[in-house]
């Protein structure tokens, strides 16, 4: 028992954060209104109201009002307005549409975008896919059924 008023020293144990996280996850319940910096990657399942910068690749299956840049940005069954920004390849899947400008060294296009593409390498537009904005890369890939509503030119 110890007497009243005596010093009592407490230790005070915290877990360690764990040095191997690959990604963030913002589940679907989730909002998130502000900006997002992280360098790692990160999936969306639920929304960001603000922009998201990623050191790795960024999973868009919910939804974002903002800028989105990464290495890499999957964007899948969804609806994103802000512009897209990957230093490597961008892929946009069927059923998706961007309201904004795409920036990337490849950029895979099943969905619709309404702003300008500008890939440093390739652009592929797969059948079903639709571009409303102008187009500049170094080559192309188009396939039957995709709609370009814009001019195409060569970097």
């Amino acid at each position: 028992m110890q007497a009243y008023g005596a010093n009592v020293e407490t230790k005070r144990e915290f877990a360690a954060s764990p040095k191997n996280i690959e990604e963030t996850i913002i589940l679907g319940n989730t909002t998130i209104k502000g900006d997002i910096i992280t360098d790692t990657g990160i999936q969306i399942y639920g929304a960001v109201l603000g922009n998201i910068e990623s050191g790795g690749r960024v999973q868009l299956v919910g939804k974002v009002e903002g800028d989105i840049a990464g290495k890499s940005v999957y964007v899948t069954n969804t609806m994103q307005t802000g512009n897209i920004t990957a230093q490597q390849e961008v892929h946009i899947k069927e059923g998706c549409q961007i309201v904004g400008d795409v920036t990337a060294d490849k950029v895979f296009l099943k969905g619709c975008v309404e702003g300008n593409i500008n890939a440093s390498g390739q652009v592929d537009f797969e059948a079903g896919s639709e571009i409303r904005g102008n187009v500049t890369a170094h080559s192309f890939n188009i396939k039957p059924g995709a709609r370009i509503n814009g001019s195409i030119n060569t970097n």
